[in-house]
């Protein structure tokens, strides 16, 4: 059964006004421009895959603050440092697919990587609202954080990352 919008919003009443929202949205906007300052200074890590992983459970750190009803300066900090990492993240990804990959593939894989990212989110979009209206907003969000910070935690411990790809891919020899 559907929760009454005042219940809903009576969770929120800290973000209730425009000026609340606006502090959060600056936050990341402010934090993403200041990882892309960071990444821009940075030399060219030697593990760019395992720093890439590393920076992906930062990123669950908005939804997390927010599902947890977190005042709204911790989710300001919060949602700045995810920005932050976000920042980092755009920078040092498509740097390290060129280093990587073989220029002749690099357009499928990158439009592949492209693909498999987007592909869930009009899925996600479609039914978060039904979803929070079920279990409540703070729920969906925190158990949704929650899962995106297992999987990154998981995904940033695996072996393979930690392979140093700061040597340009050889080219194969023509057939």
């Amino acid at each position: 059964m559907a929760r009454p919008l005042s219940q809903i919003r009576a969770g929120w009443a800290e973000f209730a006004s425009a000026t609340a929202w606006g502090l959060v949205t600056s936050s990341l906007s402010l934090g993403a421009i200041g990882g892309q300052i960071i990444a821009g200074r940075l030399r060219s890590p030697a593990r760019p895959a395992l720093l890439i992983a590393c920076l992906a459970p930062v990123m669950t750190g908005e939804a997390l603050a927010l599902g947890l009803a977190a005042p709204l300066p911790v989710v300001a900090l919060v949602t700045a440092a995810s920005g932050t990492a976000f920042g980092l993240q755009v920078v040092i990804f498509p740097t390290a697919a060129q280093t990587a990959v073989q220029p002749g593939v690099l357009a499928r894989v990158t439009s592949i990587d492209l693909l498999c990212s987007e592909a869930g989110q009009p899925i996600g979009y479609s039914i978060a609202g039904s979803i929070g209206q079920a279990v409540g907003a703070h729920t969906a969000l925190t158990v949704g954080a929650v899962g995106m910070l297992v999987a990154s935690t998981a995904d940033a411990l695996l072996r393979p990352l930690r392979a140093d790809i700061t040597e340009p891919p050889v080219p194969r020899a023509a057939a």
